[in-house]
């Protein structure tokens, strides 16, 4: 006679330990994106052209930024509301996305982002009491 249990046991559907190896390998990927999105935003910055296509510059040319009308459109976007604060994100990016590539964890991510926010309003407000030079290029 044949005695069934009450509940069906569960088959794996990937082998023994190829789960973590797809989790762990996701977490590098996406640190090694997250440096890569870094470095990209910091070259957007750097080749910032006031006089490119944007939210609040109209133009017919092409972007002279190094990225294009979306690496003009962003570095815009983020000189005006934050300065040379909007660099920070770039080092936190970086920071982040090595310790997720080398480490494979990062703790608290909304945490972090929170005070980055802080810390690019804090820094942009600190920043605002030097008067801007004639060559600094975003006016507002």
């Amino acid at each position: 006679m044949t005695v069934r249990s009450g509940s069906l046991s569960k088959v794996p559907l990937l082998p023994a330990g190829v789960g973590e190896r797809l989790q762990r390998t996701a977490v590098e990927t996406a640190g090694i994106a997250a440096c890569v999105l870094a470095l990209l935003w910091l070259a957007a910055l750097a080749s910032y052209d006031s006089a490119d296509p944007s939210w609040n510059t109209a133009g017919g040319g092409a972007a002279a930024n190094w990225l294009g009308a979306a690496g003009a459109w962003a570095a815009d976007i983020g000189l005006q509301a934050f300065g040379l604060a909007a660099a920070l994100v770039s080092g936190a990016a970086l920071a982040w996305g090595w310790r997720m590539w080398r480490d494979r964890r990062l703790a608290r991510p909304w945490a972090r982002a929170g005070a980055l926010l802080f810390a690019m309003t804090a820094l942009a407000a600190a920043l605002a009491i030097i008067a801007p030079d004639a060559r600094w290029p975003a006016h507002a």
